[in-house]
């Protein structure tokens, strides 16, 4: 026995703490600091009253449609360009206006293939068009479309813009095209696969067209026979168009489609030039008008194979 007296203390049990992983559970002081904080209230969205609410679907449908055009419609034209906004690559309006003066006078530092027709930029007489109408509802919409895609000439700056502007179009939409102008050809490695994809994708649904205007240059052969080879440059390009023009509307309807620009149709200084070295004498040059009927004609010749081989349906008269 022990000659010390036992100590007197409270006595402590403990088992009412947690054994579990051996500590201490979070003080009083702790837990209220992490308490989560009362949510606020959601505020109620209250509908405008009646007479803040403009009732445009009352209007006539001939009053709405003058609207449509006055916020839709352009008449020198949309002219869409190419963006990078990050790393993606989108395509923008940009307000520019075209002027007639010859191309050389243009900013030529990346166009190895000018286009004919100088489009400069005067954003300050220009009124941006309300597209954010559209979003207003689908009545809206399924009425103004029509505005905005059919009574517009769109105009993109090369093939790469135009893929990037009929990828984010619906089939349906893509039918509500009537003209379009190309002012640039992709020649360059990175850019001539886009004339393909762009037109692939202008296939699947795009066969509405009025006008499939190219100003831009596409004479790229330095031989002779100009027409055969602008036929055989496009058909590369764009024979899944044509062929789904061709298969929709006739051959003919779908040649009629096609604007080429009468700088086009006439052979180059060089090309002149080798063909008389060719044939060791000197002939004058082909109309335009010839050129244009060679490249017709190989053309048909192209949208006929086909039909002739019965790999498939005919796309109509050649």
């Amino acid at each position: 026995m022990s000659s010390y007296p036992k100590r007197k203390r409270a006595q402590v049990s403990y088992t009412e703490l947690d054994s579990d992983n051996g500590e201490h559970g979070p003080s009083e002081n702790h837990v209220a600091l992490i308490s989560p904080s009362k949510k606020r209230p959601k505020k109620l969205v209250q509908p405008l009253p009646k007479h803040k609410i403009f009732p445009f679907m009352d209007l006539p449908r001939e009053l709405r449609d003058e609207i449509y055009c006055e916020l839709l419609t352009d008449s020198k034209g949309i002219y869409l360009a190419n963006e990078m906004r990050g790393i993606r690559r989108v395509v923008k309006q940009d307000n520019r206006e075209i002027v007639h003066e010859p191309w050389w006078k243009k900013d030529r530092r990346y166009d190895n293939r000018p286009c004919y027709t100088t489009y400069t930029i005067k954003s300050m007489e220009r009124q941006e068009l309300a597209t954010h109408f559209l979003a207003v509802s689908h009545v809206i919409k399924s009425e103004a479309e029509p505005w905005l895609y059919s009574d517009n000439r769109f105009i993109l700056e090369d093939t790469v813009a135009l893929h990037g502007f009929v990828t984010t179009l619906t089939p349906s939409t893509r039918g509500l095209l009537r003209r379009i102008t190309i002012l640039g050809w992709g020649w360059t490695q990175m850019r001539k696969p886009m004339n393909f994809s762009a037109f692939s994708t202008l296939a699947e649904g795009g066969v509405n067209l009025r006008s499939l205007r190219f100003d831009c240059d596409l004479r790229c052969v330095s031989t002779s026979d100009l027409g055969r080879k602008l036929a055989k440059l496009l058909y590369r390009s764009c024979f899944l168009w044509l062929e789904a023009m061709a298969r929709i509307r006739g051959v003919e309807d779908a040649l009629a489609v096609l604007d080429l620009t009468v700088e086009n149709l006439k052979e180059t200084p060089k090309q002149l030039w080798n063909q008389q070295l060719q044939k060791g004498e000197s002939q004058p040059p082909p109309s335009p008008e010839e050129v244009l009927q060679v490249f017709r004609r190989q053309l048909k010749q192209y949208l006929g194979v086909k039909e002739a081989n019965g790999s498939g349906k005919g796309h109509g008269k050649v």
